[in-house]
């Protein structure tokens, strides 16, 4: 199998309202789209084999699927500093 060429095009839907501190949206992507245009003389069958594999092992495709916990410390000067909520 041999792919000769591959194009992938992102989308990323934002609002817009949270950051400006419209309201309290959140500031994060609301939806990301991503398409993939291959030339291959692959069979369909292992173009979303290799797919899936792609997808299962990609760090960024799984955290924005499967969103973890994110913590924050900041230190200033050596020190902690609390972070107001």
């Amino acid at each position: 199998m041999k792919v000769f060429s591959c194009k992938v095009d992102l989308r990323a839907y934002f609002d817009q309202r949270g950051k400006l501190g419209l309201d309290d949206s959140s500031c994060g992507a609301q939806r990301l789209i991503y398409e993939v245009a291959l030339e291959s003389d692959a069979s369909p069958e292992q173009v979303r084999a290799m797919l899936r594999d792609a997808v299962r092992g990609c760090y960024a495709h799984q955290t924005f699927a499967i969103p973890v916990p994110i913590e924050t410390c900041v230190r200033l000067n050596g020190d902690e500093l609390a972070l107001d909520d």
